[in-house]
Formats: structure tokens, sequence, C-alpha cells
């Protein structure tokens, strides 16, 4: 686990005003704040040029204020969505398990929140290896089976039905899921693909991973009872009652410091 007791970057303006967007949907908003933060620690001293694994639409990597940057994605919305100008180095539509670069090219990969969703994942692993430098950092973040045990857990969720076997596959199946796995079967895929855990870092513990997985299940459902406890949530949260909670998720985001067990995890591995 990392050390996290060092000078943590503030998030500027410019990250504040990405993150706009979502500011409405306060658990995506907690989680993409935090992620900024521990990429931004994850990531420091790391080479380039570097290589965004997934990059959707390019909003959350601007968060970081990186150069020398690539990106890759699956999905052409995503790619056409990303505002062209200069930020990425290089575009390019294409599958993880198949990347359009030589070998040794990149000094750094980053992937947040996207390599659960990628089938071959030890291909992909191994293309990552491949595309590294020797000594080359991959930084990537994922969620973990924790974050299941707290929607089983959730008396809400098992209130209307959410914290069922059946209803985590279905949000499974939405959300493309296919890569829920502990660290220790995340440092036993690495290894075999050539790249060592250097680092990492379990993240949105307890209440903050509770929070998330609650929402997160109430966001997929589309069903009216679920819409009807996301706006009850959601005005909670915005208002006075719900100020001590997000002062506390203040308080964290200041310092987001180790912890044993989250719903989510920041991986720093290196090419060996």
């Amino acid at each position: 686990m990392i050390n996290i007791n060092a000078n943590i970057k503030v998030l500027n303006g410019d990250t504040i005003e990405l993150f706009k967007y979502i500011s409405g949907i306060p658990h995506f908003h907690l989680i993409r704040t935090v992620e900024s933060i521990l990429f931004s620690i994850f990531l420091e001293g790391c080479e380039k040029p570097i290589l965004d694994l997934g990059c959707g639409d390019g909003v959350f990597s601007r968060s970081l204020s990186l150069n020398h940057l690539y990106g890759i994605d699956i999905d052409p919305n995503a790619i056409n969505r990303i505002r062209n100008d200069g930020y990425y180095t290089e575009l390019k539509l294409a599958k993880a398990s198949l990347l359009p670069f030589p070998p040794n090219y990149f000094g750094t990969v980053l992937s947040n929140c996207a390599v659960e969703h990628m089938d071959e994942i030890k291909q992909v692993l191994s293309e990552v290896c491949r595309v590294l430098k020797p000594g080359g950092k991959f930084v990537f973040t994922v969620p973990q089976p924790l974050f299941f045990d707290f929607v089983k857990s959730d008396e809400l969720l098992k209130k209307i039905s959410l914290a069922t076997d059946v209803a985590i596959a279905e949000y499974n199946k939405i959300h493309h899921h296919v890569n829920i796995l502990k660290l220790e079967e995340w440092e036993i895929l690495l290894h075999k693909a050539g790249l060592k855990v250097q680092s990492y870092l379990p993240y949105l513990p307890d209440e903050f991973g509770r929070f998330v997985a609650r929402m997160d299940l109430l966001h997929t459902s589309d069903s009216p009872i679920s819409k009807k406890y996301i706006i009850k949530l959601e005005r909670n949260y915005f208002s006075i009652f719900g100020l001590p909670f997000r002062l506390r998720i203040r308080r964290y985001l200041k310092m987001p410091i180790p912890v044993k067990a989250g719903t989510h995890i920041i991986i720093k591995a290196s090419r060996k």
C-alpha cells in the first residue's frame, strides 16, 4: 500500500469546472473527484508518453492536466465527443486487446474504471506490457468485490429487491462488468502478463462506499420506485440534513487516507 502522507495536489479551478457536469449526481461526483486526486499522486514521476486506455470522452484525463497523452477507446461515439483541441497527441479507435502501437512505446499507461469492462483481460494486460518501456508503469482503478458486499447488506436495496443475486447480475450485464477481482487476483494476472504490483490503495471505504453502491444500483435500475428513491436521497443529500455527510466527504477528499478496504482500488504496476 502506498504511503499517501505526502503533499496532495489541490484540484484547481479547471478541474472543478470539468466535474461540474456531474455535480448533480453526488455519488458519481465523489468517485471521479477522489480518483482525480489519487491519480495525481500515483502518476507523480511517471515517464511519458502516456496512454489513456479506455479514454472515453476524455473529460476525466483533463482533470489530471497531462501532456504527451495518447488515447484509445472502443466506442466511436466517445472518441467523437472528445474536444479536438490538441490535448491528446493522438486518438485511436481500437480494442485494448490489440493496441495499435509499437513495443516499448509508452512510459506510462493509465486507465480509470475501464479495465473491469474489458473482454480478453489476459490479452489486454499482455498488450499493456508490450507497449510499455522496460520499467514503465501501468496505473489503473477498478471496483472490488466489496462493492457488492455493500449492495447485499443495504437495507433499502433489500427492500426494493435490488440486493439479490439476480439484480446484481443484471447490473453487471448492463455495465458489462467482466473483471470484478480482488487485489490478489489482479496481482496474479499482472504477474503472468509481465507486470509487478508496486503500490496500491483501496478507496471509498465504509459510509462513502456504501453510499456509492446504493446510489449506483438505484441509478442503473430503470424502475419507478428506484427513480422515486433517487429523488428523495439526492434531495436529502443537498439539504441541510445532508450537510454533515457532505462535510465528511469534503474532509475525506482533502486526505483520502490509506484504508484496508474500499469499494474501489487504484493499482500501480511496473513492467519487469
